[in-house]
């Protein structure tokens, strides 16, 4: 190793080892925009600053859910929002999916549940199948609306009202 290196290493060092107006040294060294080394190995954050080298924002008195890039601030996670970061804004935290259907948060507020097989719906609330009514199945006879010259003998349908849809599916007898 030439003089050189070496006092090249020592420079180094020096600059890596954080030194007060007290003569204290700190190492690792504290962060000097945000603290000063008060005893050796002892950083003294300023207001609004925190950790061992001063380098971690404090967050605004009462943030839940939100970090910091500087002092005081409240950024909030994804899923979270006001002041404080204290309302949930996540849509499946209410669990909206019935009959064991997994909810999805997409943006906004919005959710989309996946249903398991045999249920269907916008919140799987929908049972798939064919429909029974008070306990049996019911048999439509007649024509079947919108298809002129077919029989409903022998199905069995659900009724839609208004959003839903018809099912048919043969009774069996």
């Amino acid at each position: 190793m030439t003089a050189t290196e070496a006092l090249l290493r020592v420079l180094l060092l020096l600059l890596a080892i954080g030194h007060s107006t007290h003569g204290a040294e700190c190492f690792p060294a504290c962060d000097p925009k945000n603290g000063f080394c008060e005893d050796d190995n002892v950083c003294r954050c300023q207001p609004g600053w925190q950790g061992p080298l001063c380098d971690q924002c404090v967050t605004s008195p009462g943030c839940v859910n939100g970090l910091c890039e500087e002092p005081w601030q409240c950024i909030c996670k994804d899923g979270w929002d006001g002041k404080l970061c204290d309302i949930d804004v996540r849509a499946c935290t209410s669990t909206p999916c019935s009959n064991n259907g997994t909810c999805v948060d997409l943006d906004n507020g919005r959710y989309e549940c996946s249903c398991p097989p045999g249920f269907s719906g916008k919140d799987c609330q929908e049972k798939d199948g064919p429909c029974v009514i008070n306990g049996r199945f019911g048999d439509l006879v007649g024509s079947a609306v919108g298809f002129p010259g077919m029989s409903g003998e022998g199905a069995s349908g659900c009724g839609a009202g208004k959003g839903q849809r018809k099912q048919w599916a043969s009774s069996g007898t």
